[in-house]
């Protein structure tokens, strides 16, 4: 992204996010003649941000399905948002790109799902990396053998990707690193 924040971690469980976000760094990164370590998985949970060098984690889970103008951004209120610079990013991101329509409500610390504590960028958090969630939610077919590939909207994946991309550009780009907020705790 820039040779003052060269890494980009990726992490997941799935192959959308993770792969779909990959790939599209990957070619990204050859057409700008970008040497960039990329790092997928959950295996760096164990170092802190000063040790990993990281700028932000841009965590990417389901989002290919429901609504084409819908998709949900998670840490952007506290007490799950730990660092309101990364997420003005993320905000002016999509109103440069995908254009979605944010839905708040996984984000919430009383959502019975407890969304937020779902996915790979916990961690991250937890450790003082400003950490973003993106996701297009829940759909019903679920971890079932119903969710397959032609389920996925690829114009809306794509859609994701790209503002996910914008979003680590802002950040990696930025006269500053995404500072930590001050009062983050993770509860």
């Amino acid at each position: 992204m820039s040779e003052r924040h060269p890494i980009i971690a990726i992490t997941g469980s799935s192959g959308a996010g993770t792969t779909s976000v990959t790939r599209t760094f990957d070619a990204i990164f050859r057409r700008e003649s970008v040497r960039a370590a990329v790092i997928e998985g959950d295996s760096f949970h164990r170092w802190d941000r000063l040790e990993m060098r990281m700028v932000a984690v841009l965590n990417g889970d389901m989002i290919g399905r429901n609504h084409p103008d819908t998709a949900a951004l998670m840490g952007t209120q506290p007490p799950h948002r730990n660092s309101a610079d990364l997420v003005r990013m993320a905000m002016d991101a999509n109103a440069a790109t995908a254009r979605f329509v944010i839905d708040s409500t996984w984000d919430r610390p009383a959502h019975p799902e407890g969304w937020y504590f779902r996915s790979d960028h916990v961690p991250y958090a937890e450790r003082g990396v400003p950490a973003l969630f993106f996701s297009t939610n829940l759909h019903p077919d679920y971890h079932t053998p119903r969710d397959t590939p032609e389920r996925i909207n690829y114009a809306k994946l794509t859609r994701m990707t790209q503002w996910m991309y914008l979003t680590g550009w802002l950040a990696a780009n930025a006269d500053r690193r995404p500072a930590v907020d001050s009062a983050f705790v993770l509860r």
